[in-house]
């Protein structure tokens, strides 16, 4: 059950993946309200994630970042949470056994920032949320932000229109 507390900061989060992400959001809109606080929770982390970049040839500092990240991750069920408001709301909403594909998915923007694989964060993105949500309706939304990402250079309307045509008929 989801207190009042959870479903408020639940709000609060899907507000800012709209702000931040407008093609995340939307692609949020066509899951199952009780199942939008979840998603929105892993795409405010894969953004944060996504922002942790390398300093021209200096890679280190990104890859500690985003270590300190699995890590945090991967201590959840054994470690209160303080001073980072992203893993208490990862800590609310997400099953403990979804948690390692979530660091798998910080290991995957280490791969990204060292190596340049763009392809294994969708991957691992992917899985991250199949463990959470499981696949079923899911599947069609996150595809559905494949073509959105493929579309980056459109308009915003062109980009959910495509969503849109995608979740509906399955087809790109």
């Amino acid at each position: 059950m989801v207190n009042d507390k959870t479903a408020s900061s639940g709000d609060a989060m899907l507000d800012q993946l709209r702000a931040e992400a407008p093609a995340r959001y939307f692609a949020t809109l066509f899951l199952p309200a009780p199942l939008r606080s979840q998603i929105s929770v892993l795409h405010m982390y894969d953004l944060r994630l996504l922002s942790v970049q390398a300093a021209g040839d200096e890679v280190h500092p990104a890859l500690i970042k985003l270590a300190w990240w699995r890590d945090a991750i991967a201590g959840l069920g054994h470690q209160a949470v303080r001073g980072e408001p992203l893993l208490g709301a990862i800590q609310d909403r997400i099953p403990a056994d979804a948690l390692q594909d979530w660091a798998a998915l910080a290991d995957a923007h280490m791969d990204r920032v060292e190596h340049g694989d763009a392809d294994a964060v969708v991957a691992a993105r992917e899985r991250a949320a199949a463990a959470t949500l499981g696949h079923g309706r899911l599947l069609r939304s996150m595809t559905a932000l494949r073509i959105a990402d493929r579309m980056k250079g459109r308009s915003l309307l062109r980009r959910q229109l495509a969503m849109t045509w995608h979740i509906i008929t399955g087809r790109n």
